[in-house]
């Protein structure tokens, strides 16, 4: 009888010694931490102003990191579409090529007033609506079927409603101002 004693209080001491080991002590701790100063961390969180700092006067809030990555990733998103959009043209036009019915339209070199409003209509609809929030120039100017260099001059003139960046590729990129 003495045996079986020995071996339960053997397994019991097991049992103790790995709960006092430092893996479940630390899950222990943080999980008191964080009950106890569960309101104070979900306010933090919630405030949005948390600042990362290094070096002297070297800081960014973490607001800024979201804002700088969806700069440079809708602009990368929007060209992974045009190369899409372009494959499917280029298929299309095989297409016709195979059908010598299908007559190419020409377009006018110089837009009227009307048709600078209603692209300029478009691309803000574009800016307002689409699925990123920075959009290529290349890309707002096929939504609106005019050419990028008037494309840029009719953002240009509309700097109270579009924000103009360069994005990491070079692409000249808008976005509107309440986006």
């Amino acid at each position: 009888m003495s045996v079986n004693n020995v071996v339960s209080d053997k397994g019991w001491i097991d049992v103790v010694l790995s709960l006092l080991d430092w893996p479940f002590l630390f899950f222990v701790g943080i999980s008191v931490f964080v009950w106890v100063f569960r309101a104070n961390i979900v306010s933090l969180l919630g405030r949005g102003d948390i600042q990362i700092s290094w070096g002297e006067n070297r800081h960014i809030k973490l607001t800024e990191i979201s804002e700088g990555v969806d700069e440079e990733l809708d602009p990368l998103k929007e060209e992974l579409q045009v190369l899409k959009e372009k494959v499917a043209k280029l298929e299309s036009t095989i297409m016709k090529a195979d059908n010598p019915q299908v007559k190419v339209v020409e377009v006018p070199d110089e837009l009227s007033i009307e048709q600078k409003e209603i692209a300029k209509r478009t691309m803000i609809s574009e800016l307002l609506n689409g699925r990123y929030r920075w959009r290529s120039i290349e890309v707002l100017s096929k939504k609106a079927g005019i050419d990028e260099k008037e494309t840029l001059n009719i953002l240009r003139a509309s700097v109270a409603d579009i924000v103009l960046s360069t994005g990491k590729t070079g692409n000249q990129i808008a976005r509107h101002i309440t986006r």
